[in-house]
């Protein structure tokens, strides 16, 4: 840069000889070009510092702000597009999970209205007697499974659950992923969901397997075709009934003991 500024002193007041000599020094690294300029013509010396220096620091921030500028929006954009991925994963499940899923809840759905009008029509015929039964219509719960050091979630599951209840005891119809799990707890302790349901075996489970476009669904190694779902339900609900009473018993002869 300074070089041509040489070079356009050539011809001025009668320079060109000392332009071109002190030209070659700046060349062969003998002499700096900012020396060069203030043997040839000290008083410019001031000005083309100042515009020297000026071009090169707009050279320098120009070039400095466009790196930075490609660097924000590389960045930005890969991590918009990570951000967006994840979201994709975490709640958007893929047509095979989605598939098992509405698959699972309609398993449960079928549990729930096979037993209703039995259970109507036995609380008809037991009306008001500690025998009674209740239930609660399948719907979706989440719950939180982990905590951190603030008691802050960092970890849920979701289930879709449905219940039948006497005043001792409940059945737990529990559908997560590929299952349906059939919990006998006591009735005081199905607010534990999850954690207490896992203390204890399941009495049945229903197991989901993926077949292309299908999902097929069996139970003890057998298809759960719709009829065997009924029996197993009724029989599920029957030994509900059974434990209830033996319960009762066990109470009343505790009583008679004490007595």
């Amino acid at each position: 840069m300074l070089l041509n500024l040489l070079n356009g002193f050539r011809g001025r007041n009668g320079l060109c000889e000392r332009s071109e000599s002190l030209s070659s020094k700046v060349a062969e690294g003998k002499l700096s070009p900012v020396e060069s300029l203030s043997i040839l013509y000290p008083e410019d010396i001031p000005h083309a510092e100042a515009r020297l220096a000026r071009r090169i620091l707009g050279n320098y921030s120009t070039h400095l702000t466009q790196n930075r500028r490609d660097f924000i929006e590389n960045l930005t954009r890969d991590s918009v597009d990570f951000v967006k991925a994840k979201k994709r994963r975490d709640y958007w499940p893929t047509t095979e999970e989605a598939a098992m899923t509405q698959s699972m809840m309609a398993v449960v759905d079928e549990v729930f209205e096979v037993l209703e009008p039995y259970v109507s029509r036995l609380n008809q015929a037991l009306d008001g007697t500690v025998l009674n039964v209740t239930l609660t219509h399948p719907s979706q719960v989440n719950e939180i499974v982990d905590h951190d050091h603030l008691r802050r979630p960092v970890a849920t599951i979701c289930n879709y659950r449905a219940r039948i209840s006497t005043a001792r005891l409940s059945v737990v119809v529990r559908g997560q992923n590929n299952r349906v799990d059939f919990f006998l707890l006591p009735a005081d302790r199905v607010m534990g969901l999850s954690k207490v349901e896992d203390e204890h075996k399941p009495l049945m489970t229903f197991c989901g397997t993926a077949g292309g476009a299908n999902i097929d669904w069996e139970v003890e190694g057998k298809p759960l075709t719709r009829d065997r779902l009924e029996r197993y339900t009724l029989l599920l609900f029957e030994h509900l009934m059974e434990r209830t009473r033996e319960e009762m018993e066990a109470i009343k002869g505790r009583v008679n003991v004490a007595c």
